[in-house]
């Protein structure tokens, strides 16, 4: 035993000698920086990024850049393997871009004017002036080199990639992510055990959708801080002006543009704000042959491109036009509101990107690989999507992806009732059809109504007489849009209730 004890003690004695006897030197380094990136989707794989030794796989990363004038106002940091991509884009640059840029920084953050010491940081300086370093050690040489790597550490977005896809079918999922793909089948495929989990997770992530705008918040604190408190009435009547105009400003970003004060229905969200006179005249030829076609079927029996609706709702609506408007102004104008709506629900079932690729080079042509009018097709996308821009790795060449949100899916939802209370004379009797067109419980569609304005009461059942109607699931309503409108107050329970 204090043989092994003396062994050990001449271990730590040499090796502390060693390391007091060894120094580094610190020198900064010239060149374009260091990105700091982390990954919110998760751990890339074993073997991933680093050299495996054959077992894994090293990522390919480039840097590009758009430059204007003289200043790069924007940078994307690309990573690559055969399976996997990564991609952190950045509108005031990526990179540190080395010493050079962080003396620009202090410089122009007005501090640090009285510091002349090369590459020296101004102790108590904020974000504003301040930068991130990261230090390599060489072993050889035995230095430690700093370089700047600009305040910022950049998320990567995460995607598996993909090969060219050759069909139709491999085509459905190109431009999905992981989760989305995985939302897809669940709904698609999934029990209903499996599709309520999905919507229990989505409803627990943050968004600005689920938890409400910043001044609806604001406005939720101060009305909770205000009952619990001892204030006076006053306070408690600004709290809840307050809370009522957020949730006011919210309803109209969501919604088209609605008058309170209106004693008509067909008022209250008028059409022509919904549908601009651009977009209305674009329809205006559709709707006269589709008009010629139904009102006098003998003389255009040979009209064959004639606008056919694409959605089961629309197809339903459309019949009898004649007998239920003998008025032609009346007629048109209840067709034009079908075709919208019916592009309404084309435009929900087309997917939650839109893209240009080889096959669909401007917007045109990705209009028609839906069968949507351009003009409309273009209005849709500016209501419903979000514009970002994309790079393929290994090339420079730019492209914009149109996406939708959360909020608004939601928002596109909201418009797609509206237009079908206006085709319905704003009295549904039953939402039980409009619910299986958009693949959700007459519950869920409920809320949307709810949410701008309408009442509703349980629907009487009555058996189809049609052989193969599809069984009805879940209670049904008939739901009505009542003028003036009035929207339901906001929820607040507070303690103990």
């Amino acid at each position: 035993m204090s043989t092994s004890k003396k062994k050990s003690k001449r271990k730590r004695t040499s090796s502390s000698a060693s390391s007091t006897s060894s120094k580094a030197t610190v020198k900064i380094g010239q060149g374009t920086g260091i990105v700091l990136a982390s990954f919110p989707s998760g751990p890339p794989a074993p073997g991933t990024l680093v050299d495996g030794k054959g077992k894994g796989e090293l990522a390919t990363w480039c840097l590009y850049g758009e430059t204007t004038g003289k200043v790069n106002t924007a940078e994307a940091l690309v990573g690559t393997t055969a399976r996997m991509q990564w991609q952190a884009v950045s509108g005031t640059g990526v990179a540190g871009h080395g010493l050079k840029a962080a003396k620009k920084r202090r410089k122009s953050n007005g501090r640090g004017t009285g510091n002349k010491a090369k590459g020296a940081m101004v102790p108590g300086d904020d974000n504003g002036g301040s930068c991130y370093l990261v230090g390599i050690y060489d072993p050889d040489t035995n230095e430690v080199t700093m370089h700047y790597a600009g305040n910022k550490i950049h998320p990567l977005e995460q995607k598996i990639r993909k090969e060219r896809p050759s069909g139709p079918k491999s085509k459905a999922f190109a431009d999905f992510s992981y989760r989305e793909q995985r939302e897809e089948l669940t709904v698609g495929f999934g029990s209903q055990r499996s599709i309520a989990g999905l919507r229990r997770m989505k409803k627990n992530i943050l968004t600005q959708d689920n938890v409400g705008s910043k001044d609806y918040l604001m406005a939720q604190v101060s009305q909770r801080s205000s009952s619990s408190s001892s204030s006076s009435s006053n306070n408690n009547h600004h709290s809840s002006r307050a809370n009522a105009q957020a949730e006011e400003d919210h309803k109209r970003t969501m919604l088209p543009s609605y008058n309170k004060e209106t004693e008509e229905p067909v008022e209250i969200f008028p059409f022509d704000q919904i549908l601009p006179v651009n977009q209305l005249l674009s329809l205006r030829d559709v709707v006269k042959k589709f008009d010629k076609k139904i009102a006098k079927p003998e003389e255009n029996a040979d009209v064959t491109d004639a606008w056919e609706p694409q959605t089961g709702y629309v197809k339903f609506l459309v019949q009898d036009l004649v007998e239920k408007f003998p008025s032609k102004t009346e007629r048109r104008t209840m067709i034009t509101k079908m075709l919208f709506l019916d592009c309404l629900l084309k435009f929900n079932k087309s997917g939650n990107r839109f893209r240009l690729d080889e096959e669909h080079p401007d917007m045109a042509s990705v209009a028609e690989k839906y069968k949507l009018p351009d003009v409309i097709f273009t209005y849709l996308l500016s209501l419903f999507t979000t514009k970002t821009t994309k790079r393929e790795p290994g090339s420079k060449i730019v492209t914009y992806e149109y996406s939708k949100t959360d909020k608004k899916q939601k928002s596109l939802v909201m418009w797609i009732l509206i237009m079908a209370l206006h085709v319905e004379s704003f009295n549904m009797k039953s939402i039980f059809h409009m619910a299986r067109e958009l693949k959700q419980s007459t519950k869920e569609l409920l809320e949307y109504f709810r949410y701008f304005g309408c009442t509703y009461e349980v629907a009487k059942k009555t058996p189809s007489k049609k052989k193969g109607s599809p069984k009805r699931k879940g209670q049904d309503y008939n739901v009505k849009l009542k003028a003036p409108l009035a929207f339901p107050k906001p929820k607040f329970a507070g303690r103990g209730r």
